[in-house]
């Protein structure tokens, strides 16, 4: 368990020929530094440049060859990171891959479809406001 960057700590997995980072899913706002809301103009544009990859996983890289050819969909980290740094996992040495953080991708897409829905509602002539 690696506590330093965070309270809720990583745990380093390793598989024959691949590793990756587990991360807990604590969120409390008690833990949190640097708090502040997201601008939801700027997720879709974020999400927009977010490139979808269809793919397979080397067969070399995989505990069982034969999943290894299920095809997936998914994204690439590198590229990710290169759309916003919150969206990717760097490695934590040269032996360890990147990874993905979908929690920072799905909030995106909540505040996508908020901006959107607000869209939807002004096209329809719908008030936005809460009452």
């Amino acid at each position: 368990r690696d506590k330093a960057e965070s309270s809720t700590g990583r745990i380093t997995v390793s598989f024959p020929r691949i590793s990756g980072t587990l991360a807990l899913a604590t969120s409390d706002e008690r833990i949190k530094d640097k708090v502040s809301i997201v601008d939801e103009s700027e997720c879709i544009e974020r999400l927009h440049s977010l490139e979808l990859w269809n793919y397979t996983m080397k067969k070399e890289m995989s505990t069982n060859p034969e999943v290894a050819t299920y095809p997936k969909r998914g994204f690439m980290a590198q590229q990710a990171n290169s759309v916003d740094q919150a969206y990717a996992l760097p490695p934590q040495s040269d032996e360890d891959y990147w990874g993905i953080d979908d929690r920072a991708i799905i909030a995106d897409l909540v505040g996508a479809i908020r901006v959107l829905q607000k869209e939807i509602n002004i096209l329809k002539g719908v008030d936005n406001e809460p009452e």
